[in-house]
Order: structure tokens, then C-alpha cells, then sequence
């Protein structure tokens, strides 16, 4: 039975989005790098989520921002984090 990982890789290389190239480090194992189309397509995801980062997060003062969860999950200053249902 192939793993989550493999599957996806295989989805990714069949949509043209990665190609699996020898790993110059272990001639043992492959590596999936992505494509040109691929990169493309995580450009415009990163747009996507930009967009709407700025359309959910926009409206927040500045202390509001600071009480937020920071990108890497950790509490904003303080430890507080503002249940969503408050912020609207």
C-alpha cells in the first residue's frame, strides 16, 4: 500500500506540478522538484491566500492583530488569542 506522501507526489507528477529527479545527496532515494506549471500554481496559491488573509484579518486594529495567533501558532503577546466569534 503506497503512503499519503507517495500518492500525492504521484497526483502532483500526473497534473504536470513536480517531477521526480535523483536526489544528488543518496543515490538511493528521488526527490519531487517542482515545475515551471508548478511553480506557477504555487504562486497563485500564495495569492489566493494572501487575499484572503487580508480580507479575513484586514478590519483588526493594531491591538487586535497583536492578540492574534502569530503565523507559527504561538499566542500573540501576552497569550491571548481572540475567539473569532468576539472579533465580529
Amino acid at each position: 500500500m503506497k503512503s499519503n506522501v507517495t500518492q500525492l507526489v504521484d497526483r502532483l507528477e500526473a497534473d504536470g506540478l513536480v517531477e521526480r529527479t535523483a536526489d544528488p545527496n543518496d543515490r538511493r532515494s528521488r526527490i519531487a522538484v517542482l515545475t515551471a506549471a508548478g511553480r506557477k500554481a504555487f504562486t497563485r496559491g500564495m495569492e489566493i491566500k494572501q487575499a484572503a488573509e487580508h480580507e479575513l484579518f484586514g478590519a483588526l486594529t493594531a491591538d487586535e492583530t497583536e492578540k492574534t495567533a502569530s503565523p507559527d501558532g504561538e499566542a500573540g503577546e501576552g497569550g491571548q488569542v481572540i475567539e473569532v466569534g468576539t472579533l465580529f
